[in-house]
């Protein structure tokens, strides 16, 4: 049977001011719940057989009936009070005694770096790591070992996630959490391109972390919001969804919203299946991708193809011979096939322009400066390619990371592989099979891009769906 849960969000106070807060914004318009409001959740949670019962803010240990509300619990009589804290509080001694006097019986730490310059630097408040440190220490010291920790995997920090899975270990922790930023509202939609990280960025760093726990044996070593195809299969376990799913019904209560069932507003609202998701062996216990993740970065699986109708088939068929001899043919057919999202023509006269886009009548367009024209079946991407084309070709002073997610995101649009796209533009190593050996290898292989390697397995299966398409299709080029 699963265990009832109530998660009851007490305002969005805090006293520190990380830098992806989801609820930073709030704090300035909606109130906090007063003390009577709060009673009656945790009343309301009883009678519907609530047994575990976690506080979350903002951060409750600020307020003023922090004991008041903790005690109100234990006299109604919950299995488990917990509350999600970023435990600076708990560095005086007294506070942290009252605290499980009062009835406190489980507390989850937010550790988001492995030291006090990229803690302090992501909670922008000087000095929280050494609290929270001492937080913990003090409720050792009393013999209280029911703490876990949390950590919330960002741009600033996804590289360190396996050194901060060892601080928490040498610690005494044994039971943590690392949280794949939610990217659907508060700083981390505004501010999304500096904060959000790609699956594949951190996948190996998550990988490296699942090993750490997996090997140690450690009981409730977790990874959240993150899809399994970027995950390996003995760590699935580890996957929090999927435990959540299974043992819990979990409710969240706030001043500003009331989501009865958390996991079926994360499959309904927070989150999306994507095309390669439809025959993913995974799918049916997977949650996907945020949906805002999507949003802001494209088709951002490896290739999602579109189906070719029968109108399409005949249409490739019958133009085959006079697409042959465009210098852009390969990336025509490609487009045609469904393996672009968006095909962009490069032209230097408007006599050109007519020739070259005479078996393209039926798409979408969208013109630039007379010098390119972009194709697709959806309006709006070929909107994003043509402003982050001006982008390029505009602002100079446009920085690293932005330049490397914009690149990712034409990359997609444009059906290269994301492993290649990421590479195009990064070291010297890449620089010279651009130029040398990349050339070399799209004469010899019927591939539109320069390949992150020579034996890249995207670049293999993108080919490979390529010739498989022109076979149904009965050509042969």
């Amino acid at each position: 049977m699963k265990i009832k849960k109530t998660v009851i969000f007490v305002g969005y106070e805090c006293n520190n001011h990380c830098t992806f807060c989801l609820n930073s914004e709030k704090r300035k318009y909606i109130r906090h719940k007063k003390t009577a409001e709060i009673f009656n959740d945790i009343l309301e949670a009883k009678k519907n057989s609530t047994t575990y019962l976690e506080f979350i803010g903002g951060e409750i240990t600020i307020r003023k009936d922090f004991f008041d509300i903790i005690s109100f619990a234990k006299k109604i009589g919950f299995e488990t009070i917990m509350i999600a804290t970023n435990g600076r509080m708990f560095s005086k001694k007294e506070f942290a005694k009252k605290a499980l006097e009062s009835g406190l019986n489980h507390i989850v730490f937010s550790i988001h770096g492995h030291n006090e310059a990229l803690h302090d630097k992501l909670t922008e408040a000087p000095g929280s790591f050494k609290q929270l440190l001492l937080g913990i220490k003090n409720l050792q010291d009393l013999n209280f070992n029911e703490i876990g920790s949390n950590t919330t995997i960002v741009k600033d920090n996804y590289k360190y996630i396996p050194d901060i899975g060892r601080l928490i270990t040498s610690i005494g922790i044994e039971n943590s959490e690392f949280i794949f930023v939610d990217p659907n509202q508060g700083a981390p939609d505004e501010f999304f391109f500096d904060m959000v990280p790609t699956y594949e960025e951190v996948s190996p760093y998550v990988n490296e972390l699942l090993r750490y726990g997996y090997e140690k044996k450690l009981t409730h070593w977790m990874v959240r919001y993150y899809p399994l195809c970027f995950i390996e299969e003995k760590y699935h376990p580890m996957v929090s969804e999927i435990m959540e799913v299974e043992n819990f019904k979990t409710e969240h209560i706030a001043v500003d919203f009331i989501n009865k069932d958390v996991s079926k507003g994360r499959e309904n609202v927070g989150k999306q299946k994507i095309g390669k998701c439809k025959n993913c062996d995974y799918s049916n216990k997977c949650e996907g991708y945020w949906r805002n993740y999507v949003k802001k970065r494209p088709y951002v699986n490896k290739f999602e193809f579109d189906e070719i109708s029968e109108k399409e088939k005949n249409y490739i068929k019958n133009n085959i011979e006079l697409l042959k001899k465009d210098e852009d043919f390969l990336d025509k057919i490609y487009f045609l096939l469904g393996l672009k999202k968006v095909l962009r023509i490069t032209v230097k006269e408007k006599k050109e322009l007519i020739s070259k886009v005479k078996f393209l009548d039926k798409y979408e367009r969208i013109y630039y400066n007379d010098k390119y024209v972009f194709f697709s079946k959806d309006k709006n991407l070929a909107k994003i390619a043509r402003d982050i084309t001006h982008i390029f070709e505009t602002d100079e002073k446009v920085n690293e990371i932005a330049s490397k997610e914009y690149n990712n995101i034409l990359g997609n649009l444009y059906g290269y592989p994301s492993c290649c796209s990421s590479a195009f533009n990064s070291d010297e190593i890449m620089k010279y099979v651009k130029i040398n050996k990349g050339k070399e290898l799209r004469r010899n292989k019927k591939i539109i891009h320069y390949p992150c390697s020579f034996d890249c397995k995207n670049t293999v299966e993108l080919e490979n769906e390529f010739l498989k398409r022109l076979e149904y299709i009965g050509i042969k080029i």
